[in-house]
């Protein structure tokens, strides 16, 4: 690529950075969220890792990987991260039950193999990564089609992993009974066709401009330009989201038990959940030890036999399940915080919402697996 003085340099220049930074404000808010839970975490790791890519044009096309041209392929091998984040991603959003295993690990094994195949580089000197840094920059004849083909391995890995994702999330759609479960899988097929669509046109266009010969800083300009363009519209697709991904939820009754009459429509539980979730979130009503569904639903604005649908029916849980699920969540926080250390184990459950140790200690191991004591000494090992 030319670094050339130019508008559309400028404009590439401000259109990589905003995109950038657009992918890694949407990563803090999706590990913020403790809604969005592990699977909106790697998505974050995903946005995080495509951003990094986009700062890696950035340097090239302002030609400041010239100061520092040890991080020439640094990034390479973080690209083999991408398509597994994104697949599990997607796995337990459509399935909230699955948890990532040691039998997962072994998805990590083309990072690692990027990593192993990179080491020459990384321990090149500084004089032979400027060498290379300056064929990248304006390639010459030896550039062949099979340098094209080979040096897109990354695309190929996420292509394949975001198609597992797409056909996966397909099948779940057409498995759903429930109006909302299907609209929710639809929202994640369609998520993962944008995706795989982008990747495409990514590789539609490398292709297309090799074989016409296209300058390289055209080749640059338009892909770069597209990858932005694709984080932007990926961020403004999944902003809605963030407090709340789709997911999968548990199959209701289909109307046939003691909901069989109400009034509330799918759309309008979707609205009570994300209220409710939103507010414990904010006023964290879980620390009353007093709180009860009334109170909850009055908070809300609700009646109480709605609040009372969302939670069974729509989030598969009862109204002290899904409470005590944040009083152990606040818990576990204060148990891992050196300021509390000086609070005893039991004042820890009654500042969260218990009203006494033996409720904390048994709904804290059903939650977590573990007593609040396990807990503590496995955070001070």
């Amino acid at each position: 690529m030319e670094t050339i003085n130019s508008q559309g340099t400028l404009w590439l220049t401000i259109l990589l950075a905003a995109a950038a930074l657009h992918g890694l404000w949407l990563a803090v808010l999706l590990f913020l969220k403790t809604e969005s839970g592990k699977g909106g975490r790697l998505l974050a790791g995903a946005f995080i890792i495509l951003s990094l890519y986009l700062l890696n044009y950035l340097l090239f096309l302002t030609g400041s990987i010239r100061p520092a041209p040890h991080l020439l392929g640094v990034f390479y091998p973080l690209l083999f991260l991408v398509g597994p984040f994104f697949y599990f991603f997607i796995r337990q959003s459509l399935a909230p039950e699955f948890r990532l295993k040691w039998a997962h690990l072994w998805h990590l094994l083309p990072a690692a193999l990027a990593i192993w195949k990179t080491i020459p580089l990384y321990l090149a000197t500084a004089e032979y990564k400027l060498e290379v840094i300056d064929w990248y920059l304006n390639p010459d004849g030896s550039f062949t089609w099979a340098m094209v083909l080979l040096g897109n391995d990354f695309m190929y890995h996420i292509m394949a992993y975001v198609t597992a994702a797409w056909w996966l999330a397909r099948k779940r759609e057409e498995e759903q009974d429930e109006e909302r479960n299907r609209r929710n899988a639809r929202w994640l097929r369609q998520f993962s066709l944008g995706f795989l669509l982008l990747l495409a046109l990514d590789l539609a266009l490398k292709f297309s401009f090799f074989a016409f010969r296209t300058p390289a800083f055209t080749i640059e300009y338009v892909m770069a330009s597209a990858l932005a363009l694709g984080i932007h519209l990926a961020g403004y697709r999944a902003i809605g989201r963030l407090g709340d991904f789709p997911r999968i939820w548990p199959a209701s009754n289909g109307g046939n038990g003691k909901y069989k009459t109400s009034p509330l429509t799918p759309e309008q539980m979707d609205t009570c959940q994300g209220k409710l979730l939103a507010l414990m979130k904010t006023e964290q009503p879980h620390l009353d030890a007093s709180l009860k569904l009334s109170d909850l639903a009055a908070r809300l604005d609700i009646p109480s036999h709605h609040l009372s649908q969302v939670l069974n029916e729509g989030m598969g849980v009862g109204f002290y399940d899904f409470v005590n699920a944040y009083r152990v969540e606040a818990a576990q926080q204060r148990l891992h915080d050196k300021k509390y250390r000086h609070y005893s184990i039991l004042a820890i459950g009654l500042e969260c919402g218990f009203t006494n140790k033996t409720t904390f200690n048994r709904t804290f191991k059903k939650v977590a697996g573990m007593t609040p004591s396990e807990f503590l000494n496995k955070e001070m090992a």
